[in-house]
């Protein structure tokens, strides 16, 4: 059957694409300045008044779209566990492997000192399998449940979280690496290929592109809220590793306070550049200080992966409770 044309009926939801534009800055907004300013505390006065900005924008959008009778997101999808636990499942794939590609190519390019070129080349331990699973990734959905595919495949993109997680030392190699790259990569060549036509399943077929757009929307906010919280991360470690460990520096009080808050301020992305940097290569404690650089970041990418562990066994966990266990035949 041809699929009706009801475009000419649709109007342009203005008021639901400020409101929700609003709600994701005000938060994202006050997540980055909260990354930029550690010491600001989450109840203080600049946190409560972007968070809040953010809440009362996404209550003000939800009784609009609520109440308007074309509106942008309709929802009632969301009373559908099957499609909640589908955008679930694409926040987590967007926070914790997308993301994750920033904090890997950072230690890669400022830490292993791979060049740009070098870095991209590694990372094709991950991107590969997009293109090795997608021609069979169709065909087993097919026959098997999507479900339990994607969820299975969360579960497995944990484990190389793990790994990741365990090869972090001052001492990381690619091929400590190279495991956990590897399972990431099956992970996205397996659940991104399904996660769209998992979510249609069920959806109306006007709402369809509706539905789709959604997916696509909570993929990218998982990315921007995973590079901003993951980042959040690491810096309390990166910072609280430095602190408990400067004090072992054989320097004047005065320049070890002086470079360790050059080193807080410059965050676990430049302070390599600072620790390494020939002037304070030549000093006497130059040598010390760089293992303290490394050893702190290296803590803090670990933490980092560990927190992505988390974010994909948990959307994993969506998967398997929320979404329906419908085979294909």
């Amino acid at each position: 059957d041809e699929v009706p044309d009801i475009s000419r009926s649709q109007k342009i939801d203005f008021a639901g694409m400020f409101l929700s534009a609003a709600s994701l800055f005000t938060l994202i907004y006050g997540l980055i300045l909260k990354e930029s300013h550690p010491h600001w505390g989450w109840l203080s006065g600049q946190m409560i008044g972007w968070f809040g900005a953010a809440i009362l924008f996404f209550i003000v959008f939800i009784v609009v779209e609520s109440r308007i009778s074309q509106p942008m997101i309709n929802l009632t999808m969301f009373k559908n566990p099957h499609f909640v636990g589908t955008v679930m499942v694409a926040l987590a794939l967007g926070a914790g492997i997308y993301s994750y590609n920033t904090y890997l190519t950072a230690l890669m390019q400022n830490y292993m000192g791979y060049s740009a070129l070098g870095a991209g080349v590694r990372q094709l331990t991950i991107s590969i399998w997009s293109l090795l699973l997608g021609p069979i990734t169709g065909y087993l959905g097919n026959r098997y449940s999507k479900k339990w595919m994607i969820s299975g495949s969360l579960f497995l993109g944990g484990i190389g979280f793990l790994l990741l997680a365990n090869a972090m030392t001052v001492k990381v190699s690619f091929m400590a690496l190279w495991p956990g790259m590897v399972l990431m990569g099956i992970t996205n060549g397996l659940v991104n290929p399904l996660l769209n036509s998992a979510g249609m399943e069920g959806v109306a077929v006007r709402e369809m592109g509706m539905a789709s757009g959604l997916i696509n929307v909570f993929r990218q906010i998982g990315v921007t809220l995973g590079i901003v919280c993951l980042g959040l991360v690491q810096n309390k470690v990166y910072e609280t590793y430095l602190t408990q460990h400067f004090s072992r520096v054989n320097m004047p009080h005065a320049a070890a306070k002086a470079i360790h808050q050059a080193l807080v301020n410059a965050g676990p992305f430049s302070g390599h550049s600072i620790a390494f940097s020939s002037r304070l290569s030549q000093t006497p404690f130059g040598h010390v200080v760089q293992q303290i650089v490394w050893q702190a970041y290296a803590n803090g990418t670990r933490a980092v992966s560990l927190a992505a562990a988390g974010i994909v066994i948990a959307g994993g966990l969506c998967a398997a409770v929320l979404m329906r266990n419908r085979k294909a035949h």
